[in-house]
């Protein structure tokens, strides 16, 4: 029996050994190459200037510092050097018996635009590799503004994108609410002479088209207008995008429309479309869409 019990030791031993050796993973011998360990990330930039972190790895260790200089792509970069953003420092060291290095970019908020713009980097070397992978690093950029009502007052243009009336604009006037996170604006829809509330999420930066009367139809009585998507508010632009609203009575809805918002610097003279005819619309029952 204890013979028995040996050979299987020796056995499983065996099997062991051999499943370890098979599985043995191989050291590296390639070249010592330079790399992005990510390819790409973003950062906010508000008032107080923030930097962002950057890492640069390198295939083998070794016994000695190493210096890498990195380089603005300007062909691929939306972004300015010195307008959107700096680097703190042009060069990277990766240690001796360390595989990882790192540089700063710090945004300039007077510069970096509102709609966001893109800063590429690359690594460059003398006397040293560069991996023909994960060579560029793409870094976007974003203005950061703290809500101010003040910025959605005003004169604007909307375009909008409607299920009945298909595209088209108009310009509209907006002007301060009974508190500091809502507006009135008059012409939404060519509801000229009846303004309609808009109220701010500041938190969230959203804003929506609470449900409220806008007119009296002749047939089917009163109509009403209210958010069905929330919109998302710029505040260094003063812009609303996707706001998604219905014009609707009790019998179905006029129009669902999804709007853009941009501000004017100045009061355009006319209506650039004809106003409706609300007497003349007639319903479209719900969920006939």
């Amino acid at each position: 029996m204890k013979v028995l019990k040996h050979i299987y030791i020796m056995l499983m031993s065996s099997l062991l050994l051999l499943g370890c050796e098979q599985n043995k993973v191989g050291l590296y011998e390639g070249p010592d190459e330079a790399y992005f360990l990510e390819t790409s990330g973003s950062m906010i930039v508000d008032e107080g200037n923030p930097t962002v972190i950057i890492e640069i790895g390198t295939s083998t260790v070794q016994g000695t510092d190493r210096t890498y200089t990195v380089e603005v792509d300007n062909e691929r970069s939306s972004a300015a050097e010195g307008t959107d953003f700096e680097l703190v420092s042009h060069s990277v060291t990766i240690p001796a018996n360390e595989t990882v290095g790192t540089f700063e970019v710090r945004g300039l908020y007077d510069g970096v635009s509102p709609d966001g713009r893109t800063a590429v980097f690359r690594i460059t070397a003398s006397g040293e590799g560069i991996a023909d992978y994960k060579n560029n690093y793409a870094l976007g950029l974003f203005k950061f503004c703290s809500f101010e009502r003040e910025a959605f007052v005003g004169n604007y243009t909307i375009y909008e994108n409607s299920s009945v009336f298909g595209p088209y604009n108009y310009p509209v006037t907006t002007m301060p609410g009974e508190d500091e996170f809502s507006i009135y604006v008059d012409g939404l829809w060519t509801l000229a002479g009846t303004p309609v509330k808009v109220v701010f999420n500041s938190r969230a930066s959203t804003c929506n088209i609470p449900e409220q009367a806008v007119f009296v139809h002749e047939t089917y009585g009163q109509a009403y207008i209210k958010s069905i998507e929330d919109g998302t508010i710029n505040s260094c632009k003063g812009s609303i995008e996707g706001l998604e609203y219905m014009v609707y009575v009790e019998a179905g809805y006029f129009d669902i429309t999804s709007s853009y918002w941009e501000k004017d610097a100045m009061a355009p003279a006319t209506f650039g479309k004809a106003r409706i005819d609300f007497n003349a619309l007639s319903p479209i029952p719900f969920g006939n869409e």
